[in-house]
């Protein structure tokens, strides 16, 4: 096989590959559901997709020293977890792949060309992932939210983690809602239906609070693009509409999930109008009762040896206790000092030679602030895929505007 049919041949492998992203998902979700105890699907397909992506990167000569630190480290935290503690060393093997995927595909994207990545894949990818959501509910399939946590409501088609297909939600949004401009009315129309009909369904404050903070993003930059270019009428019109729909949002959200659910939390954890706004209101509305996870786990990480101050008490003990679910705490406390840092400076450089713009760069914000508040982003293989598309989107954009 030549080096043309060699270079064909990973692309299509690469863009299948994302493009089987929400068919991994529900599948997983199923497998789950049917308590299937075998491998997971998702860690299968990811296991190999990270392998064969490592593998890629070896040959490229300037990356081939990230890559034998990497295993290097790999090695050493596999034998301090095996030696020195009495965690499950699959549950840490995984953990690791999970906290390093998303640095090593920006570290990939980086460095790798292919133009059928594009604004236009994202948007396909949109509907089918809100046509996995759609299309069982009105099939009266699919599962709700209470199937997995007996205490909320919503609904979330074929996918199993609330907060994971939340992320992927917003972080693809941003780039369809910039190439749906293009595309006929009627593909408009779908979108809109089916993107409200799902923000609604699901229910969760991440999906809500991002589509919302996604809107009002664009319609910021519409308004600065072109504000001094409108006329009075059409300037009191651009303030009146938001106003308008603001109100209309005001009296729906009593009747979604995600105001029963909040309120659901505040009548369970005695929230109320004179605690609502201090630390403990915060902590179990805002942060979903995170900050005492927090104080808990930190905790045991202070109080443990040296050693595992800077390898990690690992992701057994977070699971044993509870995890943090604020990734960049859960990282931290899972790999230590020394695996941090490591994960760190990954990120910084497969960041710094990214350069991500506008759009883009939004995206990739958004999501980190998220992570705080959400979790399962960062360390999430089925939404860090995503952030790390943003790479190559943004450059074959820049590419396609130069041509």
């Amino acid at each position: 096989m030549n080096d043309i049919k060699k270079k064909k041949f990973f692309d299509n492998f690469i863009l299948v590959f994302i493009l089987m992203q929400p068919f991994i998902d529900a599948l997983t979700c199923i497998q789950i559901k049917s308590n299937l105890n075998i491998l997971s699907i998702s860690v299968v397909f990811r296991g190999l997709a990270f392998l064969i992506i490592l593998m890629y990167l070896v040959f490229k000569k300037d990356k081939r020293k990230s890559i034998f630190f990497f295993l290097v480290y790999i090695l050493l935290s596999t034998i301090y977890t095996i030696l020195l503690t009495n965690n499950n060393i699959n549950t840490e093997i995984t953990n690791l792949f999970q906290i390093f995927y998303l640095p090593f595909f920006i570290i990939f994207f980086n460095s790798y060309d292919n133009e059928k990545i594009n604004n236009d894949l994202v948007l396909k990818l949109y509907f089918i992932y809100l046509n996995l959501i759609i299309i069982p509910y009105f099939l009266g399939i699919g599962y709700s939210v209470s199937e997995f946590y007996k205490e909320k409501i919503g609904y979330l088609g074929l996918f199993y983690g609330g907060n994971e297909i939340s992320a992927i939600l917003t972080c693809l949004l941003p780039i369809s809602l910039k190439t749906l401009k293009d595309k006929k009315n009627i593909i408009k129309i779908i979108f809109f239906i089916e993107l409200f009909m799902c923000t609604y369904l699901i229910g969760t404050k991440t999906l809500m609070l991002g589509v919302l903070i996604v809107f009002m993003y664009f319609f910021v930059l519409y308004l600065k693009n072109n504000f001094n270019k409108f006329s009075k009428l059409k300037k009191s019109f651009m303030i009146t509409i938001p106003s308008i729909l603001l109100i209309l949002l005001v009296i729906i959200l009593p009747f979604t999930p995600m105001f029963k659910n909040i309120i659901t939390a505040a009548k369970f954890f005695k929230v109320d109008s004179n605690n609502l706004f201090s630390l403990y209101g915060l902590n179990k509305i805002v942060f979903s009762g995170r900050l005492g996870f927090l104080e808990k786990i930190n905790d045991i990480f202070i109080n443990s040896s040296i050693l595992s101050i800077f390898m990690g008490i690992g992701k057994t003990t977070l699971l044993n206790t509870k995890l943090i679910e604020i990734d960049i705490l859960d990282i931290f406390y899972s790999i230590g000092i020394i695996g941090f840092v490591i994960w760190l400076l990954y990120m910084i450089k497969g960041m710094k030679n990214a350069k991500l713009k506008s759009i883009y760069k939004f995206t990739f914000i958004l999501l980190i602030i998220i992570s705080i508040f959400a979790g399962h982003i960062l360390t999430s293989t089925n939404v860090s895929i995503y952030l790390a598309l943003m790479i190559i989107l943004n450059r074959n954009e820049k590419e396609e505007l130069n041509e």
